[in-house]
């Protein structure tokens, strides 16, 4: 589970602008759902994202965990699920910066021969 706004933020954060926030960006619908009902804790569902672990924390030793949530810049990481197939820039399990630029430019390639025909 993920906090989008993490616990140790808990005494800073205004609840009313999390509540909107969470009704713009709001991705299992309890936003909607709970639009009535104010937010109070940090722990509230519409503050909370599940992500599997090489989503959350990352798992590859190669470019130090960097698959995870925790760190990558957010667009950086919603292009693991939003890139074209083959063209994810960010390095998998196992897999070198290098080699993610490789396989993207790959793709590339077929793209460009593929409108030139």
């Amino acid at each position: 589970m993920h906090h989008r706004i993490y616990h140790m933020f808990a005494n800073l954060v205004d609840f009313e602008k999390l509540k909107e926030w969470c009704e713009e960006w709001d991705i299992y619908g309890y936003g909607r759902l709970l639009k009535t009902q104010p937010i109070t804790s940090i722990d509230d569902i519409r503050n909370m994202m599940v992500l599997c672990q090489d989503h959350h924390t990352g798992t590859s030793d190669e470019v130090d965990g960097g698959t995870g949530i925790h760190n990558l810049p957010i667009g950086e990481f919603m292009m693991q699920k939003l890139a074209l197939p083959g063209c994810n820039p960010i390095p998998q399990d196992g897999e070198s910066f290098e080699g993610a630029m490789e396989r993207v430019r790959h793709h590339q390639k077929r793209e460009e021969q593929a409108a030139n025909e």
